[in-house]
Formats: structure tokens, C-alpha cells, sequence
């Protein structure tokens, strides 16, 4: 038995990367087929770039120092380096769509396969903080999945606007905001309602918060209760630019479409639109995004973004395992071996995969490359 092997990373054996190839071309054609060019940031960033408000858990990231003493991180997220990238490479494009697949690396959690390693595709696009944007991002990772032949699929959308809002006008300090993001999102309504009263929260705010976790449901009846809980500008904006999303998602996607005003995404510099996608029966969210305005400040202009992503090490463990295709396997001899390597050549080239073998070295070694792919006795041309 192989002793100290790492937690949190497993192996991939032929069958699993194959798999992991057909899904990855399936999801690259369609990412490209709506204009978003394939990019690749380093496997290690700057641990300091993640120190800013909504930034990733630092906690969580695999860390490292490097000969100079300068404390690196592996990649703990695709969007932050993207912003990174596009800052310093692209400084004065206005409107730019990329795609990635990336390997992200973080301390094993339950919800990702208890995986501290895992690839992950998706898209990002800049410059263009319109409706009809948010509405297309959904759509194609709608469509990423529908591509992947998976089934009973169903959306839910939210806006970390109308929470923001809602946190503002309550004038709450940073820590009675993490103790109710986290009430909200785990639609704790016992925890929620002792801490509003602890707090002596207004109430006109403090019903607001209270329906919360429990605004969701279709979209038409949900933007109605929502508009009625406005307390601010920015909360209503929220709901406006929601509902606009929504109105143009109608001619796009034919998927369940829920409303969430109780969810977040994890990583908190969404600013407006944020979505997941769900399978019935799987374990959690097979694609998770939105909207983050704000991000690219940290690193350049202010330019407007809008992306997902999609944990392809997770998705191919829902799909069927990949068809392995068979070889041909072919003996030859000293006088045929000239005519079996052009034949053999020429299969090759046109997608077949061929096992070539000498008849004058009939070994035990032959018998295994046989017996390890399952196949019959060698042929001969």
C-alpha cells in the first residue's frame, strides 16, 4: 500500500481522463461558438492580491513561499487572476470575452468531492454591465449543461444588491453582517429572529430581513414582494435590473427559473445579478456566478464583468463513463512488417488506434498487452 499519499487529490486513471477530455472539448466548442477566446493565468498569484474586501477565504488557499520570500498562492480562484489578467494586459480594450479551464486548488470541503484540486471551465466577459449580458451569461451555462446530455435542471437567481442594500440601511457593523449573511443563506429563521431582537433592529428593516430566506419562488410573485421590501435606491435598482434579466432570459433558456433572494455566492464580490444551476438529486450546484462590477478596481480601471463557472471534476462524476475505443491489434512478420506499418499508419490518421506487434517475438509481455485492454488474440493483415 502506498503510504502518505495527499488528501484531497485523487488520480486519474484512463477511463476517468477521458472522459475529462470529451467534456472539456464539448464545453471549450460552445464557450467559443459564442465568441469567448481561451485564456490561461499562472498556476501561482500573489497571496497579497487577495487582500481586499469580498476577496476569497485566505484561509482556505494553499499557500507557499517562493526564493525570494514571497508568499505565493496555487490558484484558489479562476476570476480574481482574470480580472488580474485582463488589467495588465488589455488596459484600454473596452468589451472582452474569455474562457478558461483551469485546475483551482483550496483546502479539501464537503460540496466539491472533498477535493483540494479539481478543473474548472467557464467564461468571463468585460466591459458590458447590460441586462441582456447577465441574461446570455445564464443562458450559455444553461446550455454548457444541456450540452453535457444532463437532465431536470433548474436555475435559481438572486441580486447581492438588494442585500447590500438592506445591509446600508441598517447601519449594521462588518460582524452583525457576517452573523445574518449566514442566517440568510442557511434560511436559519430561529437564529435570525433572536438576533434582530438582540440588535434592536428597525422594524420596517427588520421584516425585510425576516422574508428573506423565504423569497423565492416564481419569478412574477417574487419581484412583487421584493419591490414591496425596497428600503433604499439601491435595493429597488435591484429589483429592476432582476427583473429585466428575467424578461430576457424568457426567449433564451427553457429550463425552471426560480427567484433567490436569500442566496449569495461564496465569493462575495458579486454585485448584482448572481445564479447557480442545479440537477435534481445532485449534491449542490453544477455552475455558479454573476455579476462583480467592482472587481477589477483592485487592479485597473473600473470595468464592468460578468462570468461563471462550471466544476468540470464534479460534473464528470454524474456523466456515464467514457466508451473506451477498442484497438486493433496486428501481428506481423519479417516479410509483411513494411505493408502492416503503412496500413497501421493509415488508421491512424483517420482515427483508428492500432496496436502493432512482431509474430517473431511471441513473449508473455505480447499476452499482457493483450489481456490489459480486454481484447482477443492478434490478428494479422
Amino acid at each position: 500500500m502506498v503510504k502518505n499519499f495527499p488528501d484531497g487529490v485523487r488520480d486519474l486513471t484512463s477511463e476517468d481522463f477521458q472522459l475529462v477530455e470529451e467534456t472539456a472539448t464539448t464545453i471549450r466548442r460552445l464557450f467559443q461558438s459564442y465568441g469567448y477566446r481561451s485564456v490561461q493565468t499562472p498556476s501561482f498569484e500573489a497571496y497579497d492580491q487577495y487582500n481586499f474586501p469580498g476577496a476569497p477565504d485566505r484561509n482556505a488557499m494553499l499557500k507557499c513561499i517562493d526564493a525570494s520570500g514571497r508568499v505565493l498562492v496555487l490558484r484558489p480562484d479562476a476570476t480574481v487572476p482574470l480580472a488580474r489578467m485582463v488589467a495588465m494586459n488589455y488596459p484600454q480594450e473596452k468589451a472582452l470575452r474569455f474562457s478558461y479551464q483551469t485546475t483551482i486548488f483550496r483546502q479539501a470541503e464537503a460540496g466539491v468531492g472533498d477535493l483540494s484540486e479539481w478543473h474548472q471551465a467557464g467564461i468571463e466577459t468585460f466591459g458590458d454591465a447590460s441586462p441582456e449580458v447577465d441574461a446570455e451569461v445564464v443562458s450559455i451555462g444553461v446550455e454548457a449543461l444541456l450540452a453535457l446530455q444532463l437532465d431536470n435542471l433548474h436555475f435559481n437567481l438572486g441580486h447581492a444588491g438588494f442585500l447590500a442594500g438592506l445591509f446600508e440601511s441598517l447601519s449594521l457593523t462588518e460582524k452583525q453582517e457576517k452573523e445574518l449573511l449566514g442566517f440568510v443563506e442557511s434560511k436559519n429563521l430561529p437564529e435570525l429572529q433572536r438576533a434582530i431582537h438582540s440588535w434592536n433592529l428597525p422594524e420596517e428593516g427588520a421584516r425585510a430581513l425576516l422574508r428573506l430566506p423565504l423569497l423565492y419562488g416564481e419569478p412574477k410573485a417574487v419581484l412583487l414582494e421584493a419591490k414591496a421590501l425596497c428600503l433604499n435606491k439601491q435595493m429597488e435598482d435591484a429589483v429592476q435590473n432582476l427583473a429585466l434579466v428575467v424578461e430576457n432570459l424568457q426567449d433564451l433558456i427553457q429550463v425552471p427559473l426560480q427567484l433567490d433572494f436569500g442566496f449569495t455566492n461564496r465569493m462575495h464580490y458579486y454585485t448584482g445579478l448572481i445564479f447557480k444551476g442545479y440537477m435534481q438529486n445532485a449534491g449542490t450546484a453544477l455552475v455558479s456566478g454573476g455579476r462583480y462590477n467592482d472587481l477589477s478596481t483592485q487592479f485597473g480601471p473600473t470595468r464592468p464583468a460578468c462570468g461563471f463557472g462550471l466544476n468540470l471534476s464534479y460534473l464528470n462524476t454524474l456523466l456515464p463513463k467514457a466508451i473506451a475505443q477498442i484497438p486493433e491489434v496486428v501481428r506481423y512478420s519479417k516479410e509483411t512488417k513494411k505493408m502492416v506499418y503503412q496500413k497501421a499508419k493509415a488508421k491512424r490518421q483517420s482515427g483508428s488506434i492500432v496496436i502493432t506487434l512482431s509474430d517473431d517475438a511471441r513473449s508473455p509481455l505480447d499476452q499482457k498487452i493483450l489481456d490489459l485492454r480486454n481484447l482477443e488474440e492478434a490478428k494479422k493483415w
